[in-house]
């Protein structure tokens, strides 16, 4: 928990994917009892102990970013350390991949593992990533998921945000006004596409945060509320 604006947002940050953990700004004191009641309810209702992702990646394939958690190289492909989860959590990892060029027909991307402890037992689900490659350009649009399409491009968006208020703590506003933007426009085009009204409720929401960046002086206490309050959330829709 990070309290008042003296502290290192980045540090604890990074505590926290190292131990599993969740990492919260503290805006107001009042926060603290709903904070603290929702994170000793998780430590009673944990089901999945050491919690790791492992994707290993088919020939070719390679891995660009994963978005929110750090990522660990392994023999195979990558490692992502999710810590203990509990019950009726839900966490998302995103994974932006290049595949290489390849022939009509359906390839191989990915093998993923869920590994956990649960009551003293290791317990292991897989499942492999594939794409099928069409000349069809009708039947490749109809192929998109809806949901797994909203989450890959909240993450992105977030994403942007994240480098957008670090560019504006750095005095880059020029690369914090592209960044934020950009997240925007992402946001918009597939709100609009999917007729998504939360998708483009929150374009309306980064164009706004953008319009506090105008405003506000970094330097000032809201600037460094700003900074803690924008790496929080970004964070948050990244896992």
């Amino acid at each position: 928990l990070g309290l008042g604006l003296d502290y290192d947002e980045d540090l604890l940050t990074a505590m926290s994917d190292a131990g599993g953990g969740s990492y919260h700004f503290v805006e107001r004191p009042g926060q603290l009892t709903e904070m603290f009641s929702t994170e000793l309810h998780q430590m009673t209702a944990v089901v999945g102990r050491e919690t790791v992702v492992s994707v290993d990646l088919d020939d070719g394939v390679e891995l660009l970013e994963v978005y929110g958690y750090p990522a660990s190289r392994t023999q195979e492909g990558y490692s992502v350390f999710l810590g203990d989860v509990h019950g009726g959590q839900t966490r998302k990892i995103v994974a932006r991949v290049r595949v290489p060029d390849a022939s009509l027909g359906t390839h191989g991307v990915a093998d993923v593992d869920l590994r956990y402890v649960h009551e003293e037992h290791s317990v292991l689900a897989e499942d492999d990533v594939d794409v099928s490659v069409t000349p069809d350009a009708h039947l490749a649009a109809n192929s998109v998921d809806r949901t797994v399409a909203r989450k890959a491009v909240r993450a992105h968006a977030a994403k942007l945000m994240d480098e957008g208020v670090r560019a504006w703590a750095a005095g880059d506003r020029a690369t914090n006004r592209a960044k934020v933007i950009a997240g925007a426009q992402m946001l918009d085009q597939l709100g609009s596409a999917l007729g998504d009204d939360e998708m483009l409720a929150e374009a309306a929401a980064y164009h706004a945060q953008q319009a506090v960046f105008e405003e506000a002086d970094v330097r000032s206490d809201e600037g460094l509320k700003q900074v803690k309050k924008v790496k929080e959330s970004s964070r948050a829709y990244m896992h």
